[in-house]
C-alpha cells in the first residue's frame, strides 16, 4: 500500500497527494511536484524522499521552517500519522486510501499537482508554529543590537543579522538627515566585508519620500514599475528596500539585493525586514542620542576647563597665592598696590 500527504483545512475538503516518486518537492515555485502558491511557503520549502519503504522529510532552508509533530526539523524520518506543518498549512503523512486522492479527481493534465488559487490563499488558523522561526530571529536581533553603542558597529550588526535569515548577496543601511539627504551609508556583503555601495538612489528616494517599502522580486520585469534601469545593468535580479521609521519620522532605509536567480525575495522576506526595520530604527536613534550626549559632555568639560585656567595659573598670580597663603592665617594688614583697573 502506498502513502500520501493529506493537506487539512477546517471544514473544506482535504487535498491528498500520493507520494509515488522517489523525490517529491514541496514549495511555491511551479517546478515543485506539490506547489502551494502562498506567501508563507518558500519557493523551495521542503522535500520528501523515499528510500525503499522509508520516507524522510528535509527542510530546504525555508523562511518559516518545516515542523513534524510541532518540532522544527532539518531532516527526519516520517511515520504513518505524523502531522507536518508547512508554512500556514498542516498536512498528515498517511497510507493511501484513507481519503479520496486529489489526483483522481483533478483535471490537471501534467504530472504536477497544484492547489487551486481559492484554496491556497486561505491560511490555516494555526500559524503559531510558522511564526516561531521569524520571532526567534527578531528576538536574537533585538538582543544583539541593544548593547551596541557605536553607530558603525550597530549598522554592520543589523545587516549581518538580516543575512542570517534573508538570502541577500549585499545589503546597506542608509541614514538620512531631517531633509532626507544621505548622511551615512554602510554597505556589506554576506561575508561581512565592506562592499561597494551599489544603491539605486531612485528606489531609495521613493522609499524615503513615500515611507513605504519596495519589493522587486524580478528586477527585469519590474524595471518600468520601480523606475530604475541601473539595477539590471548592475546585475541585480531581486531587490528589497524598507524605510526606517521612528515616531512617524523617516530616518533612513534598509536596502537589500541579490544576484542569484535561485534566491529571489518574496512577501515573507518583506514582512521580516519590515519587522527588523522597526527594531533597528529605535536602536539607531538611541545610539545617535547617546553620541550627541557624549559630544555635549566633552564640550561642557572643555568649556569648564577653560574657565578654571583664566589667569589663575600664570606666574604673577602664583606669587599672589603664595602671599595670601602666608598672610591669611594672621591678622596682619595687607596693602595691595598697582594701577587702577587691574582687578585688585
Amino acid at each position: 500500500m502506498g502513502v500520501q500527504i493529506r493537506l487539512l483545512y477546517g471544514g473544506s475538503p482535504d487535498k491528498c497527494f500520493p507520494l509515488s516518486e522517489a523525490v517529491t518537492n514541496i514549495g511555491r515555485d511551479d517546478e515543485n511536484q506539490i506547489q502551494i502558491n502562498h506567501s508563507s511557503i518558500s519557493r523551495k520549502h521542503c522535500v520528501i524522499r523515499r528510500t525503499g519503504n522509508v520516507y524522510t522529510i528535509s527542510d530546504l532552508k525555508s523562511l518559516n521552517g518545516t515542523y513534524v509533530k510541532n518540532r522544527a526539523v532539518h531532516n527526519t524520518a516520517l511515520a504513518i500519522g505524523d502531522k507536518i506543518q508547512i508554512g500556514d498549512f498542516t498536512a498528515v503523512f498517511e497510507s493511501t486510501g484513507t481519503k479520496a486522492s486529489f489526483a483522481q479527481t483533478s483535471s490537471i493534465l501534467d504530472a504536477k499537482l497544484r492547489l487551486p488559487p481559492d484554496y491556497v490563499m486561505m491560511p490555516l488558523r494555526n500559524s503559531l508554529a510558522v511564526l516561531t522561526g521569524e520571532l526567534s530571529a527578531l528576538l536574537a536581533i533585538a538582543r544583539q543590537i541593544s548593547v551596541i553603542q557605536d553607530i558603525k558597529e550597530l549598522l554592520n550588526e543589523i545587516l549581518e543579522q538580516i543575512f542570517l535569515t534573508i538570502p541577500a548577496d549585499q545589503g546597506a543601511v542608509i541614514l538620512t538627515d531631517d531633509n532626507l539627504e544621505f548622511v551615512d551609508v554602510t554597505a556589506v556583503n554576506r561575508t561581512g566585508r565592506e562592499a561597494e555601495s551599489r544603491i539605486s538612489k531612485t528606489i531609495v528616494g521613493r522609499v524615503l519620500t513615500e515611507g513605504a517599502a519596495i519589493l522587486a522580486a524580478d528586477v527585469a520585469q519590474d524595471e518600468r514599475k520601480i523606475g530604475s534601469e541601473s539595477l539590471a545593468i548592475a546585475g541585480t535580479l531581486s531587490l528589497l528596500c524598507v524605510p526606517l521609521i521612528l515616531f512617524d519620522k523617516t530616518i533612513g532605509a534598509i536596502y537589500l539585493t541579490t544576484t542569484s536567480a535561485n534566491d529571489t525575495f518574496d512577501e515573507t522576506h518583506l514582512r521580516f525586514v519590515t519587522a527588523v526595520s522597526s527594531i533597528a530604527a529605535v536602536a539607531i536613534e538611541n545610539v545617535r542620542n547617546l553620541l550627541l550626549l557624549k559630544n555635549e559632555n566633552v564640550r561642557l568639560k572643555a568649556e569648564n576647563l577653560l574657565r578654571t585656567k583664566i589667569i589663575g595659573e600664570s606666574e604673577p598670580m602664583q606669587s599672589v597665592f603664595d602671599c595670601i597663603a602666608k598672610s591669611a592665617p594672621t591678622d596682619s594688614t595687607v596693602l595691595i598696590t598697582g594701577e587702577s583697573g587691574t582687578g585688585k
